[in-house]
């Protein structure tokens, strides 16, 4: 799984990054296939995170602002679980179960 971390406008302390990019890998934690996570961090209104993550043919996609980036990262972390959760669901109904 490659983790691909951009800071537009701004520049992320040692910290927020370590912190990002734990939470990329944390994904893997949920789904196998995982192929690519970008995360992009912006702070040009407020301090915005938005990850893209890869996985099995889907783009999952969250955005969230916040006053740091530090709940940024976690609510767009947790929104990005969320749909993974939601999509392992869909590919584990029954019309998805010959294809696999």
């Amino acid at each position: 799984m490659d983790v691909h971390l951009t800071a537009r406008h701004c520049k992320l302390q040692p910290e927020e990054q370590a912190a990002a990019r734990a939470a990329a890998l944390g994904f893997a934690k949920y789904i196998d296939g995982i192929t690519r996570v970008d995360g992009i961090f912006d702070a040009t209104t407020s301090k915005s995170c938005e990850y893209a993550v890869r996985v099995h043919g889907h783009v999952i996609v969250a955005r969230n602002e916040a006053e740091g980036f530090d709940k940024a990262i976690h609510d767009a972390a947790h929104s990005v679980i969320r749909q993974i959760r939601k999509l392992k669901t869909r590919m584990s109904a029954p019309r998805h179960a010959a294809r696999a």
